[in-house]
């Protein structure tokens, strides 16, 4: 009886070699479409509008700078930390995903005590009016 080999025969590692890289190459273009169907679905959920004003940081800047300088007694803001907080809340998400959660950082650095007294007539925060 002749001695069995536990080798490949070279007919049989050339096969098993093509298999395998034939596999590899199906896995790869598998992944590509895979990730170009995924980022097509991601596209779809961002807003497709005008949107805002082109200089909506230095209008947002703006009007808390001077905001503060009308009302001293509100002490010390950060307006550029406000304007972060804000940009945190909604840049780059889903329109319809966006909750109050996260506009909470936000309203943490803009809230304001407002004194009864001044609830007589309409009063201006610094994003909103308040109507008695």
């Amino acid at each position: 009886m002749p001695c069995q080999s536990n080798f490949l025969t070279p007919k049989k590692r050339y096969i098993l070699l093509t298999v395998g890289i034939f596999i590899l190459i199906l896995i790869i273009v598998a992944s590509c479409v895979l990730g170009i169907y995924l980022k097509s679905q991601e596209e779809t959920k961002s807003w497709k509008g005008n949107g805002t004003s082109k200089n909506m940081q230095e209008i947002v800047l703006g009007r808390c700078y001077d905001y503060l300088a009308k009302n001293p007694d509100l002490g010390e803001r950060d307006c550029n930390k406000i304007w972060q907080e804000l940009t945190n809340a909604v840049y780059k998400k889903d329109p319809c995903s966006i909750t109050e959660d996260n506009y909470n950082n936000l309203i943490k650095l803009t809230q304001e005590a407002i004194p009864c007294n001044k609830l007589a007539r309409p009063c201006r925060s610094l994003f909103y009016v308040i109507v008695p």
